[in-house]
């Protein structure tokens, strides 16, 4: 697959699941730490440490699923809605 390498790999996702799992942990702290955002963070893994889907995915092998803003494998963007604002 082509494109920008994804910030979360099977090494990062397990530091951030063992940081997460301290409840004293800060999230935006953690994130930090790994070069992500808390957005990216809480893609992957839960408050509590646990992973979520993509992360599972990670953990499993599997390339994680992509968000649902990335574009399609067809590279086609979305037509765009007619601006109907009054201005």
């Amino acid at each position: 697959m082509g494109g920008r390498p994804r910030k979360m790999d099977r090494p990062t996702l397990q530091m951030a699941m063992a940081a997460l799992s301290d409840r004293k942990a800060v999230a935006a702290e953690v994130a930090k730490r790994l070069g992500m955002t808390t957005t990216t963070l809480y893609y992957y893994v839960n408050g509590d440490g646990t992973p979520k889907a993509p992360g599972q995915a990670i953990l499993d092998g599997k390339p994680a699923p992509r968000r649902r803003h990335e574009r399609a494998k067809s590279g086609k963007r979305r037509e765009r809605r007619p601006d109907t604002r009054s201005g």
